[in-house]
């Protein structure tokens, strides 16, 4: 089997890989996340993901180069990080008692070819009062997550059901993923 990289730093990623590839490296990518304001928000974790295998896979051509990136839909527009905590705080208000969407891309190149996968996940929030959001943004996991929450923390007594997989939401379609390496193994 080839060498498997991984582009990306992301703990979550890292262990839910090793969950199914024995070996692997991380070299991260290093490109500008930035998309186009004109495309679809359930293809720009797709779009990013490319970015980040397809800058990896420049210098490491003779390896299978996975790029993953996770992003949140809400109301037709995407939801990134927050810039603070009052953002944060308006992001979750937000969800409360609604649907949102997660969405993880995962873009590999193996031998000058391109493969793709775009999971579509729904979280559904229960009503939640500004009381627990509060109590929940004094522990600081919402920085640096999109949609200001990890759905692996603390925020899952917020969530009243999902419809998907579990791993994609933590940032990695562990099911595809599987079926997509082993037919690019054969």
């Amino acid at each position: 089997m080839k060498k498997v990289i991984l582009a990306s730093l992301s703990p979550r990623r890292k262990e839910l890989l090793k969950s199914i590839v024995d070996e692997f490296t991380i070299i991260p990518s290093n490109v500008d996340e930035t998309y186009p304001p004109s495309l679809n928000p359930f293809d720009v974790s797709l779009y990013i993901s490319d970015l980040k295998a397809a800058d990896v896979y420049k210098d490491n051509i003779d390896s299978i180069v996975v790029g993953c990136d996770t992003t949140i839909v809400f109301e037709d527009r995407v939801i990134g990080k927050p810039i603070d905590k009052e953002d944060a705080k308006k992001t979750l208000m937000g969800f409360s008692n609604k649907l949102h969407y997660v969405v993880s891309g995962v873009t590999i190149y193996s031998d000058n070819q391109k493969y793709q996968i775009n999971s579509v996940n729904k979280v559904y929030f229960k009503n939640i009062s500004e009381e627990e959001i509060n109590k929940y943004l004094e522990f600081d996991e919402y920085k640096d997550k999109a949609g200001s929450y990890a759905i692996q923390g603390l925020a899952n007594k917020f969530i009243e059901k999902i419809e998907g997989e579990y791993e994609a939401i933590v940032g990695l379609p562990i099911k595809e993923l599987i079926q997509l390496l082993n037919s690019i193994n054969q």
